[in-house]
C-alpha cells in the first residue's frame, strides 16, 4: 500500500469531509453525528508495545497481540530492546540475531493475522537514533580542545597536546566501559581506516559488554580529528582570580572552612543556611570582575537531578541566583548583578559548576548576597534544583549551599555549556553594556595556524609577535553513546541518518512479505541520548546556511568572547542555529523523504531536552507530531512536550497530536483516576493518544502481568476488559478533537534564542512561560522563526499561518533582540495589517547579512516601534497595523474586538454551593502528575475547534467531586447541545440564555466529567427556565448480597456481603483480594414503580469499575463517578435478578503477597517493584478501597 493510500483509509474520511464547502448544513451535521457515534480509525488508540531487555516469547506475542485487537486498538507502537542470558526463566534475546528475527516473524505474521500495525522504533532501545553499521565518523560528534599559553617574540617550538574525549563521553543507555586509548594514541592518519584502524580491514569484535550495552572496538575510542588551530594575544589582566589576588574573605553566613570555600577544587560544601547573608572579597588593590564561578557542592546525600526531597532542598537555584555587589570603601555596597541559573533538563550533565558573566566592575569590595525565597517547583526548563510535590512552596525557603565561589577578571562565555551545545541548556544572551568590546577579543588579532600543524603536535615556522599568547588546538571526537545496536548517529549528517533508516526500518520491510500491510507507520520516539556539538559536515554547512567563515569564530565555542559580548553571542546562536537546520533537514528531512518514498507515516516525539534547537520546526517532517505526559512521576511532568506538539501541529498544519500517555504509572491507576489526567491534555490539543505501555507478557497469563515503565495496559491488568468503555471515550473525545480547526487568539514568537519551545501558560511552568500571559478565556499558540520567515500572512488583520486566524502576535519582553530577517519579516506583517506586542529589539542576535543587514535592522526596527517607551509611549502606527508594548494584553484583544472565547462563572462545588478556587499553580508547588482524588485546584479547562457550520466545545472539570459554572461563549444565533462523550448521547441543553452577543449555558459537571457543547442549528433560548426532575428513590438496595470471589489458587469462595469495602472483611483472601468480584441478589418492581419515568441503577460508590447484568441482560460497565446505569429496558414487573462484576486494581493483592514466598503467592514478585515513576509495593503498604460500597439503590427519573 503506498503513502497516498494509506493517508486515505487512516485519516478518517468523514472527519476530512466535516468541513467540506460542497455539503449542506444538515450534511455536515450529520457527518459529525457520525465520526461521534462511530469514531473512524485515525481517531482510535495506539499502545506501546515494549519488548523490554529481550524477554520476549511467541505464546506473548500472540497474546498480547489478540488482546490488543480485543480492545479495539489498531496501532502498535514496538520498541525492541537488547538482552543477555537468562532472566526470569526467559532465554533474552539479542536484536539483529536469528533467534531474533524469528521472533520477529511471529510478531509480523500475527500482526497481518490480526489486522493490526506495526509502527516500529527508529532503531532498537530508545533514543534515536544508531546501528550497528555507525562507524566514528557517522556517529555523533563532540567538539573538544586543548590549550597552550606562550610567550611571544621568539619561535614557538612546543608541542600542543592533542584534546582528549571526556572520560564518560556522553550519556548511552549501557555505558561504554572506560577503556585505555589504542597502542601508540596517535590521531588517526594516512594508513588508518575510516573507524581508526588498519586500513582496508574490518572493525575487529570487542569482548561483550554488560547486558543491554554495546560492544566497542578499542581503537573507536582513539577517533579523532583536527579541526583548526587558533591563536591570539592575551589581554593585559586576563587571567586574575580571587585565587590569584588572595583577597581577604569574611562572611555573615554560617561557613564552616572559609578556605575551603576560595579553593575551586573544592566540591564539599561547607555552608548551608536559610537565613540571609553575604560573602565579602576584600582586596588590596581593586580588582576588575568579569566573571564569577560558583560549585553549590555536594551535600552527605548528593546533589541528583532529582532536586532532593522537598525537606533536604536542593541548592542550585539559590546558588546560582546570589546578588553582585561592589563597593570602594566596604561600607556603601552597590547592586552590579543577579546571577541565574541555567535552564536545565534531566539529560542535561555537568552543570553544578557555572561560570557567570557579570557586568564589567572595577573595585575593591565585592559581595555575594544571598537572599532567602521560597522554592521553585519543578519545571521541564529547570529541574536540577527545584522541588517536587509535596507543600505550599510559598511558605518555604530554598536553603543556600556553596562549595566554592571564585571571582575573576577574564570574560567568559555566560553559560557556556549551553551556548556551545555540549549539553542542553539555556542562558541569556550578554550585552556590550556588561562587557564592553574593548574587554574581548579582535577578531583581526586571531592568527590561524590550521595548516602549519604537524602531526607530531608541533607548529611549523611559527613565531608570535611579543607579548603573552593563547594556542588553541580544536578537534572533534565520537562521543561514543550507544542505541540501536551500535552508536548514535551524527544527527547533522543525512549520510548517517540513510543508514540508520535502512539498518532498522528498510530491513523491515525487505524482509518480510507484504510488508506494505503491516510496517505501515515509522516511530521516532523523544530524544534519549544528550546533546551533540559537532560533526563533519558543520563548517560546510554553517558557510552555505549563514553565508559566513565560522573558523575564527570557533574561539566562542572554547568560552572566548570575540570582538564583542553581542558578535560572540550571535555567532553562538548563529552556530546553534545551524546545528539546529541541519538536525532538521539532514536527519529528519532525509528520514522522510525516505518514510515517503516507501509510503508510510512518520510519528516523532519531541527532542528538547536534550538538544539546544528548534523543538517546533522538526515536526515539519513528521505526519503525526508528539509529546509525552506522565502519572506520578514528580520531575516529568511535560506541559511543553504537549505544547510544542501541538503548536507545531498548528504551524505547520498538521491534523493529528499524539501524546505518549499516563507513562509512569502504577498499579493503583485505573480508567476514573487518569481521567481527568487525559481530559487536561485534550483540552490543551492534544487529539490522540498512545497508551505507554503495554509491556511484552513473555508468561502470558502469569499474573498481575509485567508492568514495564509506565501504567500498566495490558490484558492481565484486573480492569483491562471492562474498561472498553472508557477506551470507547477517549475514540470519541478524539473524532470531535480532529474535526474543524482549533481556533486560538493569541500567536506567541518562541524567539530567536536556542533552545526554544512553545510558551505555556505561568501556572504550567516558570521557564518557558507565556509573557505577557494569555487573558482568562483566551487560547493561545506558539510560533517558531522558520513558520514566521515562510508561513504567515495577513489576512483582514489576522495574522494567517497554514490556514489558522490569530488576532496578535507577542513577542518575548525577556529576549529583547531579534535577526535582521526576522525583524523584517515583522515589518511586512505590520504593514499588511498585524498586531504585534512587544519590547523594542536592542540588538540584532546573528552576524548573517554583515554591517548591511546590521544597519537595515536598526532602521526597521526604528520604523516599527517609532518612540515607544512602554511607559508614556505604548503604540505605534505602521501601514496598517500596529505595535504596541505597555498595555495589558487584554486591552490589546480588547482593541480588535476579540472577546473572550470561554468564561467561567460562578464555578462551584454542586453539593454545597462553596465557590471552587483553581489556584492551582505547578511553580508554587501543586504538583499536577496526581491523579484521582489527590488532584486538586485545577478547576475547568476548554478547548474549541470550528468548522464553517459548527463551533465545537470541549469542557473538563478537573476536580474529583461534583463542580456547577455558568460557562459564557463567544458565539450567538445557533443552539448549545450537550454531547456526551461516555454514553455517545446528543442532547439540546435545557437551559441557555444570550447576553451581550454571547451564549450562556449552566452545566452541572461529575466528577472529572467533561461535555462536549457543539453549536451547529439554529435556536432560541427557551422563554423560561426548565428544572431538572429530581431522582426519586424507588428501592433501597440494603442487606446482604451474595457474592463470589474466583480466585487463582484454589475454588472460589461464595461470601454474603454487605456493601462495603473487601479490605475491612476477616477472611485474608477477601481482605487482600484483587480482580472481579460479582454481586448477585434480586429485588421486586410493581407497576406503578416501573412506570415512575426512566429508570436507573445508582451503586454509590464503588472502586473501581462496575458491570451490570439485569434479567440476563448486559448493561455495561459503569466506569466513573457517579457510577448510574439506565436500567429502563431491562427491568421488568415484578422478580428482576441483578448482577454486579465489580473490579479493582492489583494493589491490594500485591501487598497481600509481599511478605509471602514465592509457593504461596498469587502475583510475581517482579510485578510489585518500583519503576519509573512508581514506587515499589511492601507488606506496610496502605491497602486501597475495594467493592461495591454503595448505597445501592433504583432511582426514577420524569421525563
Amino acid at each position: 500500500m503506498n503513502r497516498r493510500s494509506f493517508l486515505k483509509t487512516t485519516s478518517g474520511a468523514a472527519i476530512a469531509v466535516v468541513g467540506s464547502a460542497d455539503l449542506t448544513t444538515a450534511q455536515k451535521a450529520t457527518v459529525l453525528e457520525t465520526i461521534f457515534r462511530k469514531p473512524p480509525e485515525e481517531a482510535g488508540l495506539s499502545v506501546v508495545y515494549h519488548w523490554t531487555g529481550g524477554l520476549v516469547t511467541k505464546e506473548g506475542i500472540t497474546a498480547d497481540l489478540e488482546g490488543m485487537a480485543a480492545s479495539g486498538i489498531k496501532i502498535v507502537n514496538w520498541f525492541y530492546f537488547d538482552g543477555t542470558g537468562v532472566v526470569d526463566g526467559i532465554q533474552a534475546t539479542m536484536t539483529l540475531t536469528p533467534e531474533w528475527w524469528s521472533l520477529v516473524e511471529h510478531l509480523f505474521n500475527e500482526a497481518k493475522r490480526l489486522n493490526l500495525t506495526l509502527a516500529p522504533h527508529i532503531c532498537s532501545t530508545w533514543g534515536p537514533a544508531g546501528a550497528p553499521e555507525i562507524t566514528p565518523e557517522l556517529s555523533q560528534q563532540i567538539l573538544i580542545w586543548s590549550e597552550t599559553e606562550v610567550e611571544g617574540g621568539k619561535p614557538f617550538t612546543g608541542r600542543l597536546p592533542r584534546p582528549t574525549r571526556p572520560a564518560t563521553g556522553r550519556m548511552s543507555f549501557g555505558m561504554i566501559p572506560a577503556a585505555a586509548p589504542a597502542p601508540g594514541g596517535a590521531a588517526p592518519g594516512p594508513g588508518r581506516g575510516a573507524a581508526g584502524g588498519p586500513a582496508g580491514q574490518a572493525p575487529p569484535q570487542a569482548a561483550p559488554a554488560r547486558r543491554g550495552s554495546v560492544s566497542i572496538p578499542p581503537f573507536w575510542r582513539d577517533y579523532y580529528r583536527d579541526l583548526a588551530i587558533l591563536a591570539f594575544p592575551v589581554p593585559e589582566g586576563w587571567g586574575e582570580t580571587s585565587v590569584t589576588r588572595k583577597p581577604k574573605v569574611t562572611t555573615n553566613l554560617p561557613v564552616t572552612d572559609l578556605a575551603k570555600l576560595t579553593d575551586p577544587a573544592n566540591n564539599e560544601r561547607v555552608v548551608t543556611t536559610d537565613k540571609a547573608g553575604w560573602i565579602q572579597f576584600a582586596f588590596d588593590q581593586p580588582f576588575t570582575l568579569r566573571s564569577v564561578t560558583i560549585n553549590p557542592g555536594v551535600a552527605a546525600q548528593g546533589i541528583g537531578f532529582g532536586g532532593g526531597s522537598p525537606q533536604a532542598g536542593n541548592p542550585y537555584l539559590p546558588a546560582h541566583s546570589l546578588e553582585v555587589e561592589a563597593s570602594e570603601d566596604g561600607v556603601n555596597f552597590r547592586k552590579i548583578g543577579q546571577l541565574e541559573p541555567m535552564y536545565n533538563g534531566w539529560q542535561t550533565r555537568g552543570i553544578n559548576t557555572l561560570t557567570h558573566t557579570v557586568k564589567e566592575t572595577r573595585a575593591r569590595f565585592f559581595r555575594l548576597v544571598y537572599h532567602p525565597a521560597p522554592p521553585r517547583g519543578y519545571d521541564e526548563g529547570m529541574r536540577t534544583g527545584t522541588r517536587p510535590y509535596g507543600a505550599d512552596f510559598r511558605k518555604m525557603v530554598e536553603p543556600l549551599g556553596l562549595a566554592s565561589v571564585v571571582l575573576q577578571s577574564t570574560p567568559t562565555v555566560h553559560h557556556l555549556p549551553a551556548k556551545n551545545n555540549s549539553t542542553w541548556g539555556r542562558g541569556r544572551l550578554v550585552t556590550d553594556d556588561e562587557i564592553p568590546p574593548s574587554s574581548c577579543i579582535p577578531l583581526a588579532s586571531i592568527i590561524d595556524l590550521t595548516q602549519q600543524l604537524r602531526e607530531d603536535g608541533t607548529l611549523e615556522n611559527w613565531t608570535p609577535p611579543p607579548g603573552r599568547w593563547k594556542v588553541i588546538r580544536f578537534g572533534y571526537t565520537s562521543d561514543l553513546g550507544t542505541t540501536g545496536g551500535g552508536l548514535h548517529c551524527d544527527k547533522y549528517s543525512a549520510d548517517a541518518a540513510r543508514v540508520v533508516y535502512h539498518a532498522w526500518f528498510g530491513e523491515f520491510r525487505r524482509r518480510f512479505p507484504e510488508s506494505d500491510k503491516v510496517f505501515k507507520i515509522l516511530n521516532i520516539d523523544s530524544w534519549e541520548n544528550g546533546s551533540q556539538n559537532w560533526s563533519p559536515v558543520l563548517v560546510g554547512e554553517f558557510r552555505r546556511r549563514r553565508r559566513y567563515d565560522p573558523l575564527k569564530y570557533l574561539l566562542c565555542m572554547a568560552g572566548v568572547m570575540v570582538e564583542s559580548a553581542r558578535t560572540t553571542e550571535a555567532f553562538l546562536l548563529d552556530m546553534r542555529r545551524t546545528m539546529s537546520d541541519c538536525l532538521v533537514d539532514n536527519f529528519y528531512g532525509t528520514i522522510y523523504q525516505l518514510a515517503r518514498q516507501d509510503g508510510v507515516l512518520v510519528m516523532s516525539e519531541s527532542v528538547n531536552q536534550a538538544m539546544n534547537v528548534d523543538d517546533l520546526e522538526y515536526f515539519k517532517y513528521t505526519d503525526w507530531t508528539g509529546g509525552e505526559f506522565w502519572v506520578r512521576a514528580t520531575q516529568n511532568w511535560k506541559p511543553n512536550d504537549v505544547a510544542d506538539a501541538v503548536s507545531a501541529a498548528r504551524i505547520y498544519g498538521k491534523k493529528i497530536v499524539f501524546q505518549e500517555a499516563f507513562t509512569g504509572g502504577s498499579w493503583q491507576e485505573h480508567p476514573f483516576s487518569l481521567k481527568a489526567m487525559g481530559d487536561l491534555h485534550y483540552a490543551e490539543g492534544t487529539n490522540r493518544m498512545m497508551l505507554h505501555v503495554w509491556n511484552e507478557q513473555y508468561y502470558p497469563k502469569r499474573v498481575p502481568g509485567q508492568p514495564g515503565a509506565g501504567t500498566p495496559f495490558n490484558h492481565l491488568n484486573t480492569w483491562w476488559r471492562d474498561a472498553q468503555p472508557w477506551r470507547d471515550y477517549m475514540k470519541r473525545v478524539q473524532a470531535l478533537l480532529q474535526a474543524g480547526d482549533p481556533v486560538e487568539d493569541v500567536l506567541y514568537f518562541s524567539g530567536e534564542n536556542l533552545p526554544c519551545r512553545a510558551l505555556v501558560h505561568p501556572k504550567y511552568g516558570w521557564c518557558w512561560l507565556a509573557d505577557p500571559p494569555p487573558p482568562e478565556g483566551y487560547k493561545h499558540a506558539t510560533i517558531n522563526r522558520d513558520a514566521l520567515l515562510r508561513l504567515t500572512s495577513v489576512r483582514n488583520g489576522r495574522i494567517v499561518v497554514s490556514g489558522l486566524a490569530y488576532r496578535v502576535l507577542v513577542l518575548k519582553p525577556s529576549e529583547p533582540y531579534l535577526a535582521p530577517v526576522t525583524a523584517q519579516k515583522l515589518k511586512e506583517l505590520v504593514e499588511a495589517g498585524a498586531v504585534v506586542v512587544g519590547p523594542r529589539p536592542l540588538f540584532a542576535a546573528s552576524l548573517e547579512g554583515g554591517e548591511a543587514a546590521q544597519k537595515a535592522f536598526e532602521e526597521t526596527v526604528a520604523q516599527l516601534w517609532g518612540a515607544i517607551d512602554g511607559a508614556r509611549v505604548t503604540e505605534n502606527k505602521f501601514g496598517k497595523g500596529r505595535v504596541i508594548w505597555g498595555k495589558p494584553l487584554a486591552e490589546v484583544l480588547a482593541s480588535v474586538d476579540a472577546a473572550p472565547d470561554v468564561v467561567i462563572r460562578n464555578l462551584r462545588e454542586t453539593a454545597t454551593g462553596k465557590p471552587v478556587v483553581a489556584d492551582a499553580s505547578a511553580p508554587d508547588g501543586a504538583n499536577p502528575v496526581l491523579t484521582g482524588a489527590e488532584r486538586q485546584g485545577w478547576g475547568v479547562v476548554f478547548c474549541h475547534r470550528a468548522g464553517p457550520d459548527f463551533d465545537i466545545y470541549f469542557l473538563s472539570n478537573q476536580e474529583f467531586f461534583p463542580v456547577s459554572a455558568e460557562i459564557s461563549f463567544r458565539t450567538a444565533g445557533r443552539a448549545p447541545e450537550f454531547w456526551d462523550a461516555d454514553k455517545a448521547t446528543i442532547e439540546e441543553a435545557p437551559n441557555w440564555r444570550v447576553e451581550a452577543g454571547r451564549t450562556v449555558v449552566p452545566i452541572d459537571f461529575e466528577p472529572s466529567g467533561s461535555v462536549f457543547v457543539v453549536f451547529r442549528r439554529a435556536g432560541q433560548p427557551p422563554a423560561a427556565p426548565r428544572k431538572p426532575a429530581e431522582p426519586v428513590t424507588l428501592i433501597a438496595l440494603d442487606g446482604p448480597w451474595d457474592v463470589t470471589f474466583p480466585l487463582l489458587r484454589r475454588n472460589p469462595i461464595n461470601v454474603k456481603l454487605a456493601a462495603g469495602s473487601w479490605t475491612e472483611h476477616n477472611e485474608e483472601e477477601i481482605k487482600y483480594f484483587s480482580g472481579t468480584a460479582t454481586y448477585r441478589r434480586q429485588f421486586a418492581l410493581d407497576a406503578k414503580q416501573k412506570a415512575a419515568g426512566r429508570l436507573y441503577l445508582y451503586l454509590g460508590e464503588v472502586h473501581n469499575l462496575a458491570r451490570v447484568r439485569l434479567n440476563g441482560k448486559d448493561l455495561g460497565v459503569a466506569w466513573k463517578a457517579p457510577y448510574v446505569i439506565e436500567i429502563t429496558q431491562a427491568v421488568t414487573t415484578g422478580a428482576n435478578r441483578l448482577e454486579i462484576d465489580v473490579t479493582n486494581t492489583w494493589v491490594n493483592r500485591l501487598i497481600g503477597d509481599a511478605s509471602k514466598p514465592d509457593d504461596q503467592r498469587v502475583t510475581s514478585r517482579s510485578a510489585a517493584g518500583g519503576g519509573l515513576g512508581r514506587a515499589g509495593i511492601t507488606a506496610t503498604t496502605p491497602l486501597l478501597p475495594a467493592g461495591l460500597l454503595g448505597p445501592v439503590k433504583i432511582v426514577a427519573k420524569s421525563a
